[in-house]
């Protein structure tokens, strides 16, 4: 596994979302672009949950795997989930990843979110909870011991407590294998949810050209919408789009609560896992589950099919895109406190002559890109959790690309002009 040298990041980019929301959402802090590249190559994300519901109650089990009706953290009595054996931890939850044999690490960054309130009940605080160390964390790498990561925290813009940390952990990569973070600090109790995401960004032969672009921020969305710009995200305006994957981090999206999202004005309608067991799915956005296109990843330690609150997806959008340049994203919810905190795009293209030598931007804190194998599984058919199978999946909505792709080139320039104005 290689490390890439510092010098190969040559150039810092400050880009900021357009974002429109109802008065009643706020940011925290503004979505920044993290990374845009055109590279041989692709992101892989795994994630886990650090919180869940207390077996003593009985509605639990039923709840995390989503076999009866109780969905949400709301009714539960919400516990740490500690799965290692140190008796140092309070809290702890592993993740597999899996990298291409040949990768060259770009950059990995670490997200954590949850609660962390004083409000008292039904809160509860579990010893050694300390508000100075939100932003610290323990990660441990494969064959590793933990070491502590301090990052920065996004909180939530009107105090109830919601925040979010992240770190750059490129040095601490060392390849393929199990992952985990420990002593996030949480409150628990009722209403709470806790989990983890970690993106690492390579090149490999063994990928795709894509245009990979990664943004982060903490925007809280309160019964209400945020219309979300993501200004050149895709292609240069005139490459061909062959996929188009958006992998999208959010928290506390409780199952059943009619989350929703438009891709640029056209209604997401995610796949739903387990259609015959779990009806309530169907349409919802932010239902609180780690997949990819649709199917669970498993290889993580708890797994649960019902995070209670934590959600790392990955959609095909190819099929919704009104433009080759920019994506318009709306988030809504009906009847829930939601925060977005991580936005990746990713869009294979047919390769240039010089596309090898293209140089990748690195954002304001020097992060990385999206590609393949979001949720672990790399080249192996995964897609993003692996993707492997972009063409295929493109290839139907190829001619109609082709058909309206000078008037989309035309159409998005001028609104990227537009909002730069």
């Amino acid at each position: 596994m290689k490390l890439l040298p510092k010098p190969y990041f040559l150039l810092t980019i400050a880009a900021f979302l357009w974002v429109a929301s109802d008065s009643s959402n706020a940011s925290a802090r503004e979505f920044e672009k993290r990374f845009d590249g055109t590279i041989k190559g692709g992101s892989f994300s795994i994630s886990n949950v650090l919180i869940t519901c207390d077996t003593d109650d009985t509605r639990c089990d039923g709840a995390k795997n989503f076999t009866n009706a109780f969905y949400k953290n709301d009714p539960f009595e919400m516990v740490n989930v500690d799965v290692d054996s140190d008796a140092s931890t309070f809290n702890s939850s592993t993740a597999d990843l899996a990298l291409p044999s040949d990768a060259t690490i770009l950059h990995a960054e670490l997200y954590w979110s949850g609660v962390y309130t004083d409000s008292g009940a039904p809160h509860k605080f579990t010893a050694p909870l300390d508000a100075s160390k939100k932003n610290e964390v323990l990660f441990k790498v494969p064959d590793g011991n933990y070491v502590t990561v301090v990052g920065d925290v996004d909180e939530d813009a009107e105090g109830l407590g919601f925040y979010q940390g992240h770190a750059d952990v490129t040095s601490l990569i060392n390849g393929s294998g199990t992952y985990g973070i420990a002593n996030v600090q949480l409150t628990t109790g009722k209403h709470m949810y806790g989990g983890w995401t970690l993106v690492v960004i390579v090149e490999s032969d063994l990928e795709p050209y894509r245009r990979v672009v990664l943004w982060d921020g903490f925007l809280r969305n309160e019964n209400g919408s945020n219309g979300i710009t993501l200004p050149n995200t895709l292609g240069d305006g005139e490459q061909e789009i062959l996929s188009a994957d958006l992998n999208v981090v959010l928290y506390d999206g409780d199952k059943a609560n009619n989350d929703s999202l438009l891709v640029d004005g056209n209604l997401f309608v995610p796949k739903n896992p387990n259609p015959t067991t779990d009806p309530a799915a169907a349409g919802d956005f932010g239902n609180s589950s780690i997949t990819k296109f649709g199917e669970r990843f498993e290889d993580r330690n708890p797994f649960y099919k019902n995070t209670l609150g934590y959600d790392n997806d990955v959609f095909d959008i190819l099929p919704l895109l009104d433009t080759n340049f920019d994506v318009e994203l709306e988030f809504k919810t009906g009847a829930d406190v939601i925060h977005i905190g991580v936005i990746g795009v990713q869009s294979e293209i047919e390769p240039e002559d010089d596309e090898s030598d293209h140089c990748p931007d690195r954002g304001p804190r020097g992060h990385g890109h999206h590609g393949h194998g979001y949720h672990g599984h790399g080249h192996h058919g995964h897609g993003q959790h692996g993707h492997g199978n972009h063409r295929s999946r493109a290839h139907s909505h190829q001619k109609r690309h082709d058909k309206k792709k000078g008037k989309k080139n035309k159409k998005s320039r001028k609104k990227s002009h537009k909002r730069k104005r």
